[in-house]
């Protein structure tokens, strides 16, 4: 049996996510990996083909480590659910906000 002790989370103060903010912030390959799948956002906007957003979820399953093992099944579904518009609105859910769109 495993003798590790469990950490308990942090309770969020305004101090503790700003610590946190900054830290991201602070990391080369975490700023390098955000403009990358920024980049790539931006020269593929859409989500009607499956290449396209197929190209999405693989960059950002191997970028983020995500562990989806079904990036194709994912690629079709986004395309089925017709999100562009939703995104264009700025409805929640939506990556408008985070990839600026």
């Amino acid at each position: 049996m495993n003798n590790k002790t469990i950490r308990q989370p942090q309770k969020p103060t305004p101090t503790l996510v700003e610590r946190y903010v900054a830290q991201f912030q602070s990391d080369r390959a975490t700023d390098d990996t955000d403009k990358a799948l920024t980049k790539l956002f931006h020269l593929l906007p859409d989500n009607r083909t499956v290449e396209e957003v197929l190209l999405k979820v693989v960059g950002v399953n191997s970028l983020l480590s995500t562990g989806i093992l079904a990036t194709y099944a994912v690629a079709k579904h986004i395309v089925k659910l017709d999100i562009d518009p939703k995104i264009k609105q700025g409805l929640p859910g939506g990556w408008s906000m985070r990839l600026r769109l």
